[in-house]
């Protein structure tokens, strides 16, 4: 139970008590005076009707509250989980598109491999040079 629930609760056990040990003082009637005339009422009877009623109204403003946060949390988790899915979406398509794109340099390196075996055959063999004493096979290569 809330905090606040409990003390409502309290405070209306609290005028219920008041009520039941003083019924005299709840009932007596008292001259009222307002601009529209005199009345005699039961003062601390409307006083106490109206606190109760005061509270059990903030009750209610506070149980429509947590509803409508209770609505507005569901509406947002309903709208990330539609961002979520987008997402995951998003993702399954890229990840189709790359399977496409590696198959596509798949075929374009194999032809150009092809192109270049194809070259390689045709050509005749180049002579091959004689290595000096002083050079390294991997000075050679940084010389080219």
């Amino acid at each position: 139970m809330r905090f606040q629930t409990s003390l409502a609760l309290i405070l209306l056990a609290a005028a219920a008590a008041f009520a039941l040990l003083n019924p005299t003082t709840v009932v007596r009637t008292e001259v009222v005076n307002l601009p529209t005339g005199s009345y005699q009422t039961p003062l601390i009877g409307v006083i106490l009707i109206a606190a109760a009623g005061a509270i059990l109204l903030m009750l209610a403003a506070s149980g429509i509250s947590l509803s409508a946060a209770a609505a507005d949390r569901r509406r947002l988790e309903d709208r990330l989980a539609a961002r979520e899915h987008e997402i995951a979406e998003m993702k399954s398509r890229a990840y189709d598109t790359v399977s496409e794109q590696i198959a596509i340099l798949r075929n374009d390196l194999t032809r150009q491999i092809d192109e270049l075996r194809a070259r390689i055959e045709g050509r005749p063999a180049e002579p091959t040079r004689a290595i000096r004493a002083d050079e390294t096979e991997q000075t050679r290569v940084f010389q080219k």
